[in-house]
């Protein structure tokens, strides 16, 4: 039986999950591209990585991890429009992604839109 480490807390478990027991997290399994994109991200290439999370999109349309780690690619170019609708698609899928929701605040801060912020 394969494991796996959570995208969101880091605990190992089984594949056969489909949920993080730890954290409640869907299971998503990882392709090339993801870990690629991933890969780029941590190195600071955030348009490398933007591109290799859209590809990673056109295979899973319903990724909400495709759309947040679109939307962060884009916060770190500082598309805070293209940011903010990866987002917004990211919260549909999923409502309880608190990174998603600090960034956004974070972009409504920097417009001074305070009230959007909280």
């Amino acid at each position: 039986m394969a494991t796996f480490l959570c995208r969101e807390c880091g605990e190992k478990t089984e594949e056969t999950f489909r949920f993080c027991p730890v954290c409640g997290i869907a299971y998503e399994p990882l392709d090339r591209t993801t870990i690629e994109g991933m890969d780029a991200f941590e190195q600071g290439e955030y348009a490398q990585a933007l591109e290799l999370f859209k590809a990673t999109l056109k295979k899973r349309p319903g990724s909400f991890f495709a759309f947040r780690d679109m939307g962060h690619a884009s916060f770190h170019l500082q598309q805070d429009d293209a940011a903010l609708s990866y987002y917004e698609n990211a919260l549909k899928l999923r409502h309880d992604l608190l990174d998603v929701r600090f960034n956004m605040g974070l972009i409504h801060l920097k417009r001074g839109r305070v009230g959007d912020a909280m």
